[in-house]
This record gives C-alpha cells, structure tokens and sequence, in this order.
C-alpha cells in the first residue's frame, strides 16, 4: 500500500530489499543499509578508536573477522567513501575518512 501510493519505495542490494522513504533518494538509502549492517558497524566502530592506521590482517585479527569478509566490508565501505586506504612503507592502511569521524562525533 505504501509502495502503491509512493510513500516508499523498494529496491534490492546485495540481495536484500531495501525499503525506504520516496524523499529520499537510492545512494543515500544504500549508503544507510551499508552503514547499519553489523559487520560494518564493527568495522566502523574499531577504527573510530584507532587514530592511526590499521593493516587489513590486523583489523582482521582485532574484530575477529574472516579476512575475506573483512575485504568484502572494507571495499563497500570505500566505495561510499567512509573508509580510505593508503600505502604507507609498503604497507595498504584503513583509517575511517575525516568526514565520517566529524558525523560520527
């Protein structure tokens, strides 16, 4: 009913539907579901404690997350800009991206 009359609307990722308001638009309600799963929340939350940068083994370690599901974590949350990566002395660091930390706090 609310679907019919446009109140909100109903799209799919990563095979699930996602339902949320008409006003809002797609990439905003995705970057909310992604943002809201669990396993980015411990991601998020891991390197909101750490100011410095953290190598994806040792995050992985840390969180006690599969390595593999924290790869697949980690490229969304850069893909929507909350993580940034950097190679520093042959090293790939995450660190939580500057606008995230000031929306976060």
């Amino acid at each position: 009913m609310l679907i019919k009359f446009q109140f909100i609307k109903k799209r799919i990722v990563e095979k699930h539907e996602i339902y949320f308001s008409s006003k809002v638009d797609f990439q905003e309600a995705k970057y909310n579901f992604y943002i809201s799963l669990q396993k980015s929340k411990m991601i998020i939350n891991y390197l909101q404690n750490s100011n410095i940068g953290i190598t994806k083994t040792k995050l992985s370690r840390a969180i006690k997350m599969h390595i593999n599901t924290l790869s697949k974590y980690l490229n969304i949350l850069i893909k929507i800009n909350i993580i940034n990566k950097e190679k520093i002395d042959n090293q790939m660091l995450y660190f939580l991206e500057e606008k995230f930390l000031i929306q976060s706090g």
